[in-house]
């Protein structure tokens, strides 16, 4: 639905960061596969729009999202040195954001957050 009306939780990084994941499980007889291997395709796309995403003046949920999916992908095949920097990238956002505080009937003030 956010991806029709270009919601607050869609983004174009987002879904090339889950294509390039998804890519991983291709078979290789599926005729998909000869054009995309196993998501190097898709790898590139999302890397350009996170220079688009970091000029935001602050982090989005689906920018963390991307992240992590891209941070377990590259874990998944060996890459763990990249994998901790999209995961780290995606954590300290989370601080920025304030996802790690538990506010149970507080509410932060817009400049707050």
């Amino acid at each position: 639905m956010d991806m029709e009306i270009g919601g607050p939780y869609y983004s174009d990084f987002l879904l090339m960061s889950i294509f390039a994941l998804s890519a991983r499980h291709l078979s290789e007889q599926d005729r998909a596969f000869a054009s995309v291997g196993k998501g190097e395709y898709f790898l590139s796309r999302p890397r350009e729009l996170f220079l688009d995403e970091m000029s935001s003046s602050k982090p989005k949920i689906p920018t963390i999202q991307g992240l992590l999916i891209l941070g377990g992908r590259q874990c998944a095949i060996g890459k763990s040195s990249q994998g901790w920097l999209y995961t780290g990238m995606a954590i300290r956002m989370i601080l920025d954001l304030g996802l790690h505080l538990h506010l149970g009937n507080q509410v932060l003030a817009e400049g707050r957050i």
